[in-house]
């Protein structure tokens, strides 16, 4: 059988250990493969804005920086290849970080094997083909489950504003319903087609210079008549001065409204949402904290994953699609930002992200 051709680059500040690594591949008879091997990150980063690749491994220890900072700049540029790290010393804690952080695999230079190296990378391959084909799916069935939905919420319509009055009460009960039901499930499949665009390499960001705290407060009075529906007050915090950040307008827009319409959703009538904009070390925080049911901390690692849901409901009749916020830390992990949440039962949460100066 043919050993299948495939094109690996690593990225390691020391040539002997690339040099190691080269031969263990040329061991594996799976594969045909051509390593491209880098020193310097930025060499590695400019290759891959030109070309594709199948596997890229990435040393922890690069000089000055780790390796989680090219993984970074990697999938900040829309790269969404598997990334195997490798680094010179067994730490517990750096292989948490890294595979938190969405790195494939982790190995150990001193314990690298041939057998061991061949099966890391087989796993990753194997993993990010079914995340193609999975979001490929997706977005196909999204995108032609769309346009009937599109057509039963345009009847819907016609029917309750142009036929309501021949309508008994309880039909008009069940269009409502159908409207409902109809106008959730676009939204949903927005967020599919937007969740297999992005997981596939195609965030497309345009980036220019915009006041933030500008794009805050405009955003917050859009949503301030929501809230009051609710009884909920919307408050903004005095922002001190911020340059303008380089950011994609309506990509941010999309975090604010999910941040805004979550926190509404999950509070109760009588409370509070606290917005703020401000300076957090090299980059700028944007917080959204309000006074509602709080998340257990044992579920706080769902957050951010498409599909996952905590034990949190809404306290009104909304809904949720379970894809808001994974969406979101890509649009913030796009822009070379950060986002989370702290939270506590009882107390609220705050979620917040965290977009850099430069």
């Amino acid at each position: 059988m043919e050993a299948a051709r495939r094109t690996f680059l690593v990225v390691d500040d020391d040539p002997g250990d690339i040099e190691i690594l080269r031969r263990h591949l040329d061991e594996i008879e799976e594969w045909e493969v051509e390593l491209l091997g880098f020193t310097a990150p930025e060499s590695a980063l400019a290759e891959l804005a030109g070309r594709e690749v199948d596997l890229i491994f990435v040393d922890y220890f690069l000089g000055a920086g780790t390796g989680l900072d090219v993984f970074r700049a990697i999938r900040k540029s829309g790269y969404q290849r598997p990334v195997i790290m490798l680094t010179g010393q067994g730490n517990e804690m750096v292989a948490v970080e890294a595979m938190k952080a969405g790195v494939s695999d982790y190995l150990v230079k001193e314990l690298l094997g041939t057998d061991g190296l061949r099966r890391a990378i087989a796993n990753a391959l194997e993993k990010a083909a079914l995340r193609d084909f999975q979001n490929e799916l997706l977005g196909m069935a999204a995108h032609d489950l769309r346009s009937p939905i599109g057509i039963i919420r345009g009847y819907g319509d016609f029917l309750l504003k142009d036929l309501g009055d021949l309508l008994t009460e309880q039909q008009i009960s069940f269009l409502e319903r159908i409207l409902k039901s109809s106008r959730f499930m676009l939204r949903m499949l927005d967020d599919l087609l937007d969740l297999s665009r992005i997981e596939s390499g195609e965030l497309k960001l345009d980036p220019k210079p915009a006041d933030l705290t500008r794009l805050v407060r405009e955003h917050v009075e859009l949503m301030r008549v929501i809230a009051e529906r609710k009884g909920i007050r919307l408050v903004i915090e005095p922002a001190e001065e911020i340059p303008d950040l380089l950011i994609d307008k309506r990509k941010i827009e999309q975090v604010l409204d999910n941040m805004l319409t979550n926190a509404i959703k999950y509070s109760h009538p009588g409370t509070a949402i606290t917005v703020s904009v401000m300076r957090s070390g090299d980059g700028v925080r944007v917080a959204v904290a309000d006074q509602g049911q709080g998340i257990p901390a044992e579920q706080m690692g769902r957050l951010f994953k498409p599909f996952s849901r905590t034990t949190v409901r809404p306290t009104g009749d909304e809904r949720s699609t379970g894809l808001g916020l994974a969406i979101c830390r890509r649009i913030v992990e796009g822009h070379g930002g950060e986002i989370g949440v702290e939270s506590e039962v009882g107390r609220g949460s705050t979620f917040f992200f965290v977009l850099p100066l430069s």
